[in-house]
């Protein structure tokens, strides 16, 4: 879990014989992608609160669903996108919507319209309103929606300013229309029997280069767990802040030898996760430990353009080799050089750079998910999600 300085002083480029560039032009990209993001309890920031009944000092309610109504007294929710998920989205969205899935409260009341206002101050999903609550501005009314139907609500502005003001990022409120024993319920972050019932956050927008696709590094045709997300978050550590995972190593993801379900492997083979370029580390660098770097421009300068990093693996591939490598070549074994626990450390960078400065990596896409899904979710004080890959089978 150490961290890859500066590409040219790690790289050895003394043993890689030449790298001068091309010149190539890059390729044209794409007028407009997709992103969804559906954040799971350790990401999702989502709650609901209500003016009567105590639930903790700040009556809020952190659990599987979302309430907006009352009888008599009033249930607001509250939804934003945290912070840390906010730095690996694009910047601009052409469209932004959020959609919710409402299901049936189970009892004689009716359901509800209600307020969409845009939250002002700062709240804690832990503890509900903060005292005195934040204040929030109406922007419109929303229809109450029938049971088991989705709500999409339109919050590309929002969004946009979100981005380009990440300090007035509070998210939105869902205020009721009526309280005459009237409830609208949707399901939140925290709802585990579907995962694809959470708030799902679905935007439109352009890269600005050509974005990186890529296989997952491992073994296809299974599904393997992710033990560190970018930007260093883990549900099973509580957010241990590891150094390898921050400053220029934010778009990096740590995947340990465990394939759905649940079952341990040992001398777990890594593959390229696209084509390109390969440079081989000086084996056992103190920090690293034996890792390679693959260029995935056409320049063969690790330096500019899209790279993929592989650290601490236990041995290179025999057929490993300086120069062209194609996407499910064998690099080398899952292991611990450089660190304690056998994982792969994986990075991306663009232009040596993998900061949460760095849109380019917001683009980027792994099995069609962008590396901001690529989350860890836990039950029980265990890992229990995985993500599949279709890259080489051993």
């Amino acid at each position: 879990m150490t961290h890859m300085t500066s590409a040219i002083a790690t790289l050895g480029l003394g043993l890689l014989g030449g790298c001068g560039g091309t010149g190539a032009t890059a390729p044209t990209p794409p007028a407009v992608e997709q992103f969804t993001f559906q954040p799971g309890p350790h990401q999702g920031k989502d709650i609901w609160v209500t003016s009567v009944f105590s639930y903790g000092d700040d009556f809020g309610v952190n659990d599987t669903s979302l309430q907006v109504g009352g009888w008599a007294d009033y249930y607001a929710t509250l939804i934003a996108i945290d912070a840390l998920s906010l730095l690996g989205m694009p910047r601009s969205a052409i469209t932004a919507k959020l959609a919710l899935v409402s299901y049936a409260r189970g009892d004689q009341s009716a359901v509800v319209g209600m307020d969409l206002r845009r939250i002002l101050g700062p709240w804690d999903q832990n503890t509900g309103w903060y005292t005195p609550k934040p204040q929030a501005q109406s922007i419109g009314n929303l229809p109450a929606p029938a049971a088991g139907s989705v709500l999409t609500i339109d919050v590309t502005a929002l969004y946009n300013s979100w981005q380009a003001t990440p300090s007035s990022n509070y998210g939105i409120e869902l205020f009721p229309l009526g309280n005459n024993n009237q409830f609208t319920v949707f399901r939140s972050s925290g709802y585990l029997a579907a995962p694809t019932h959470r708030p799902r956050w679905e935007l439109t927008y352009t890269p600005s280069v050509q974005p990186l696709r890529l296989k997952l590094p491992l073994p296809g045709g299974k599904s393997w767990q992710v033990s560190t997300e970018i930007g260093s978050r883990d549900c099973l550590t509580n957010d241990l802040q590891l150094p390898s995972h921050l400053g220029l190593n934010h778009f990096s993801l740590d995947f340990v030898p465990v394939s759905s379900p649940g079952v341990p492997a040992t001398d777990v083979p890594i593959f390229a996760a696209a084509d390109g370029y390969a440079f081989q580390s000086i084996p056992n660098d103190p920090n690293n430990g034996n890792y390679v770097v693959i260029d995935h421009d056409s320049d063969q300068n690790p330096s500019t353009g899209y790279t993929t990093r592989y650290l601490h693996l236990k041995q290179f591939d025999p057929q490993l080799r300086v120069g062209p490598i194609k996407q499910g070549d064998p690099i080398g074994t899952m292991g611990n050089t450089g660190t304690a626990n056998v994982h792969l450390h994986f990075g991306v960078r663009y232009n040596n750079d993998g900061s949460p400065n760095q849109e380019a990596l917001t683009f980027v896409t792994m099995e069609g998910l962008h590396l901001v899904e690529y989350m860890t979710e836990c039950q029980g004080g265990m890992r229990t999600r995985y993500y599949p890959s279709t890259n080489r089978v051993p």
